[in-house]
């Protein structure tokens, strides 16, 4: 659990998406180039360690009752050795800060929302300075969430993905059933809360 003092202090929540398989990417996006992207990055800390298999379906329902709407998006690949790792990065700015009308907001939020919702993600948070027009504005921060590590819900036919249950020695018991996340995300307040589920974790 970790302690954020959401609001005007933090004018941008970003939601970061890292995956291989190109067609998930949100066709309507912007693309910019890595360079571009990389020209950007900042340093940050880490106030929510990685966790594995979030369930994350929850997550833009708590930053819309934190005041935060979806003004920005865009997507880019980073080369590798083999296949092309894309990202997807979406800006999540407060009522309280300055924002333009975006006339996609509609198809940002939904965009954002399958990605949440479709899957179980390896998960951080990070603290980044907070920069507007490319100069470090005092007192305010800039919250990311991360994910990667992409874990289906379903398969293409909508079926969700079956997998049977480990029992304490790793021995498969039972019948395959849908996976599980093996952590719930929620924010309540101030309060980043990623709580371990109950059940043991579908292999």
């Amino acid at each position: 659990m970790s302690s954020i003092v959401f609001g005007a202090n933090v004018p941008v929540v970003t939601v970061q998406f890292l995956f291989s398989n190109e067609d998930l990417v949100p066709r309507m996006l912007r693309e910019k180039s890595g360079t571009e992207v990389r020209k950007q990055a900042v340093p940050g800390e880490v106030i929510v360690p990685q966790s594995a298999d979030v369930d994350t379906s929850n997550l833009l329902y708590c930053l819309r009752e934190l005041g935060y709407e979806v003004a920005d998006g865009f997507r880019t690949s980073r080369p590798g050795s083999g296949k092309s790792s894309q990202i997807v990065r979406f800006d999540c700015t407060h009522r309280e800060a300055p924002r333009s009308s975006v006339t996609s907001a509609g198809y940002l939020n939904q965009s954002c929302d399958v990605l949440c919702e479709d899957a179980f993600w390896s998960m951080v948070v990070y603290r980044n300075p907070f920069y507007h027009k490319g100069q470090l504005v005092p007192g305010k921060n800039h919250i990311s969430f991360n994910f990667a590590g992409r874990l289906a819900r379903c398969h293409g036919d909508g079926n969700p993905v079956c997998a049977r249950r480990r029992d304490q020695s790793g021995k498969k018991v039972g019948e395959p059933v849908p996976l599980e996340p093996q952590h719930l995300l929620d924010m309540v307040g101030n309060e980043i809360i990623i709580s371990p589920t109950r059940q043991e974790a579908a292999v």
